[in-house]
């Protein structure tokens, strides 16, 4: 415990040298997420993103169990309707959300995020990852269902579906144990970015 509480302290120090990497949802977390997102390496720039993330991820997900009883009291006063913009939903949340936090999300096309689906034509999602190497994408439906997805895997799935096809040609549809294995079958700038982001992220240890 004095090991993960040290490397605690380590990470709010290095989060208050990244104002980059700090988002309004922080303000929901307690010690034990910051403890929880310490456990692991932090030594190296991949650990300590992937940590970033994880401290992210522990605020965002306590604002979407908010978002998700806001939304279905919205829903239910509004004959199951979605709002058009979210600051419909500030009378809903149990105290005021601060409005930094809500910019930070979108009312977007149920198909922005494919992976996910709760119905109907609207999810609230982020607008934009702050690190869309390590961060999840979380999604939340009309009527207050929700889930995630990988920020990363979204971006890449379409541009390296061509890499992938060609690596399961030459190892009998194994898929790679190493991003790196994908190098050889990449033939644009676009694909090449992409499978840097999934080594990077692959390089986090724990």
């Amino acid at each position: 415990m004095e090991s993960w509480a040290s490397r605690a302290r380590e990470l709010k120090e290095q989060l208050a040298q990244t104002p980059e990497a700090a988002i309004p949802e922080f303000q929901f977390l307690t010690e034990e997420d910051w403890l929880a997102a310490a456990r692991k390496n932090l030594d190296g720039e991949a650990n300590m993103r992937r940590a970033f993330s994880e401290v992210r991820g522990a605020g965002e997900r306590k604002f979407v169990s908010l978002l998700s009883k806001a939304l279905k009291k919205y829903s239910d006063d509004n004959g199951k309707q979605a709002p058009t913009d979210l600051s419909q939903l500030q009378g809903y949340f149990e105290e005021r959300l601060d409005d930094a936090i809500l910019q930070r999300w979108e009312i977007a096309p149920a198909d922005t995020v494919p992976t996910v689906s709760f119905g109907g034509e609207v999810i609230i999602t982020q607008k934009a990852a702050v690190d869309d190497v390590f961060d999840a994408r979380y999604v939340v439906g009309p009527n207050g269902g929700h889930g995630s997805a990988s920020f990363l895997s979204d971006l890449t799935r379409e541009t390296l579906n061509p890499v992938y096809q060609e690596y399961y040609a030459t190892s009998d549809g194994k898929r790679p144990k190493d991003p790196a294995q994908l190098l050889p079958f990449v033939t644009t700038l676009e694909q090449q970015t992409a499978v840097q982001k999934l080594i990077m992220r692959a390089s986090a240890t724990n």
